[in-house]
C-alpha cells in the first residue's frame, strides 16, 4: 500500500527526521494568509498529491509566491489527472494538494530503505545525485550510486551509515548529523511495516542542516492488521479498479498487459 507525501512526512516528524512545515488542502479557499504566514516567508510550494514520482516534471509542483498564485495553482491541480511517466496514459487523480514552506537548498542527495526478500534483509541506497533525474543516474551512471547491505536481526551497525556517507561524498559537516537520520529512518521502516522508504531529494540546506524535501512509503499489506491508522486513511482513487475490488474480497490481484 502507499501513501501520500504528506501522510508520510507526518509519519517522518514522528520518527525525529527533519521535514519542511506544510498543510493540506482540498479546495482552493482553504489556503489562508494565516496559514501561510506559518509557513514562513514567501515562496512556498504547492504539490499535487499522488501515487507516483516525477511530479516536478509533469506540472505538478509549483513554486509561488503570492497567496493568488498559491490558490490559482490549487484551482489548476485539484481534481485534475496527472499524467508522469511513472503513471502511465491515463494519469492519476490528484485528490488532495499540499502546500509546503520553501527550503534554502544547497545540495540535493537521494536516500532510500528497500525490503530485500532474496536476501533477508533491508537495502540502503544513497547518491550524491538527488532529484528529478535519479532515474537516468541510476540507469546512465551507476558507480554513482551506493547500496548497503543490513541483515534481519543483525541491527543498524555503525559501518552502515559511514559507507553511505563516504559512497555519497559526504561534507565533514555533513557526516555530523547523518548516522542519527539513518538510524532513524531504520526505525521507522520496521515500525511501520515499510517495504520501501524513498526520500528524493534529501537536501541539505544553506543553514547547514538536514530536511527530507520529499518522500514516498509503500507499506506491506500483509501487516495493515497492525498499522490502523494508515489502513484507515488509504486512498483507493490512486489505484487500481480491479485490484480494489480484488481487496474487498481479501485476494491480491496484480493487473498485467
Amino acid at each position: 500500500m502507499n501513501i501520500h507525501e504528506y501522510q508520510a512526512k507526518e509519519l517522518l516528524a514522528q520518527a525525529g527526521v527533519p521535514v519542511a512545515n506544510g498543510f493540506v488542502v482540498r479546495h482552493a479557499n482553504e489556503i489562508s494568509e494565516e496559514k501561510l504566514a506559518e509557513l514562513g516567508s514567501a515562496p512556498w510550494v504547492v504539490k499535487a498529491q499522488i501515487h507516483a514520482g516525477a511530479r516536478g516534471k509533469a506540472g505538478g509542483v509549483k513554486l509561488v509566491k503570492t497567496i493568488e498564485e498559491a490558490k490559482a495553482e490549487t484551482t489548476r491541480l485539484m481534481g485534475s489527472q496527472l499524467v508522469t511517466i511513472q503513471t502511465g496514459v491515463e494519469g492519476l487523480p490528484v485528490t488532495a494538494i499540499y502546500v509546503e514552506a520553501g527550503s534554502a537548498i544547497a545540495q540535493e542527495f537521494y536516500l532510500s530503505l528497500t525490503l530485500d526478500r532474496a536476501r533477508k534483509g533491508f537495502a540502503f541506497v544513497g547518491s550524491a545525485d538527488g532529484g528529478m533525474d535519479i532515474e537516468e543516474v541510476a540507469e546512465h551512471h551507476p558507480e554513482r550510486v551506493i547500496s548497503v547491505f543490513v541483515p534481519f536481526g543483525a541491527g543498524l551497525q555503525p559501518f552502515v551509515a559511514r559507507t553511505l556517507a563516504f559512497g555519497m561524498n559526504l561534507s565533514p559537516e555533513q557526516m555530523k548529523g547523518f548516522a542519527d537520520l539513518v538510524q532513524r529512518l531504520y526505525d521507522m521502516a520496521q515500525s511501520c511495516d515499510a517495504l520501501m522508504l524513498e526520500i528524493n531529494p534529501l537536501v541539505w540546506t544553506k543553514d547547514g542542516q538536514w530536511l527530507a524535501l520529499d518522500c514516498k512509503i509503500q507499506i506491506d499489506d500483509n501487516a495493515l492488521y497492525r498499522q490502523k491508522a494508515l489502513d484507515s486513511a488509504r486512498d483507493w482513487s490512486q489505484e487500481d479498479a480491479r485490484e480494489v475490488e480484488a481487496a474487498k474480497w481479501a485476494l491480491n490481484y496484480i493487473a498485467l498487459e
